[in-house]
């Protein structure tokens, strides 16, 4: 039986966090660089927060931390999709309250958590290729696998600046 990497599904929903706590102007940047539609945004993070509850019952998690996430997820939620609106255009992004509720929440999470959205975003690992004995990964950006990883796939290399290719991936 394979244990769990809580540090992976960590940092990946601190990556998640740091994209929400991000400016428009760089999350805009991202979601070009990725050419998805404004949403992912909020869907990246849904898919990093789906191990939020075991993350603080294993201590990675404060229940404070829990309710943050929380109220960010309900953020996201009051966004709507109904015709006309633009909550999810890049106009929205930039100009809509709820967006900038968002930011803020998710910046007070990350400061809680003794991040910030500058470390979270500035060090990453882009495009690191490995290949593994039953598959083949590339990080995703964040120092998460992506692109034939599993959840919780961590780049274990030390953060450096300017990112650097990586040389091994530490599995759960």
């Amino acid at each position: 039986m394979t244990e769990t990497n809580w540090e992976g599904w960590y940092r990946q929903l601190l990556a998640a966090v740091a994209l929400l706590a991000a400016p428009a102007p760089d999350q805009l940047a991202w979601l070009d660089k990725h050419a998805v539609p404004v949403d992912e945004i909020a869907l990246n993070f849904d898919d990093a927060a789906v191990m939020a509850q075991q993350l603080g019952d294993e201590g990675w998690l404060t229940p404070e931390a829990l309710s943050e996430l929380a109220r960010m997820d309900d953020l996201l939620g009051h966004l709507t999709a109904d015709e006309g609106s633009t909550d999810w255009t890049a106009q929205g992004l930039r100009n809509h309250e709820l967006w900038a509720q968002v930011r803020q929440e998710a910046d007070q999470f990350l400061r809680a958590q003794g991040e910030t959205k500058r470390a979270m975003l500035g060090s990453t690992r882009r495009g690191c290729h490995h290949q593994l004995a039953d598959r083949a990964v590339v990080c995703s950006g964040t120092g998460v696998a992506a692109g034939g990883g599993n959840p919780g796939d961590v780049c274990p290399e030390p953060v450096r600046s300017p990112p650097t290719r990586c040389s091994s991936l530490a599995q759960a």
